[in-house]
């Protein structure tokens, strides 16, 4: 049983556009309500709960967030890109999936221990300015 039993929750769908910006759609039943745009996916979850909470004038925090995250079209398998990780280390790689809003990179380095999740903020895909020749 988790402690979120009880709590009102509330549908969040991300719409990836073009310049990488996120747009926010509250759902209620067959409309949408927009809750703006955000630049990153870094304090994704923070800032969404935030925004549901000042559109519904909910005072209490008792309420949870199902955030729905599609994969966004620069996203795909197979392509080479780079990945800064939390070392500030760049390391390539290959994507191999889209996994609930972030990005499953397998290294090409093998000494560096296989695959991991990444923001997307933290990766150079195919066509990112410096990204020619990976």
């Amino acid at each position: 049983m988790s402690n979120a039993d009880g709590w009102p929750s509330y549908t969040v769908e991300v719409e990836h556009l073009p310049d990488r910006r996120l747009r926010l759609w509250l759902r209620d039943g067959a409309g949408a309500t927009a809750l703006g745009e955000i630049d990153r996916f870094t304090g994704l979850y923070p800032a969404v709960t935030q925004r549901v909470a000042g559109h519904l004038h909910l005072a209490d925090p008792a309420f949870s967030v199902e955030l729905r995250i599609p994969r966004p079209p620069y996203v795909r398998d197979g392509d080479r890109v780079v990945v800064e990780d939390d070392e500030g280390r760049h390391i390539d790689g290959v994507v191999r999936d889209w996994i609930g809003g972030e990005v499953l990179i397998d290294t090409v380095d093998p000494a560096l221990g296989g695959a991991g999740l990444y923001s997307p903020d933290d990766t150079c895909f195919p066509g990112d300015a410096g990204t020619e020749g990976h």
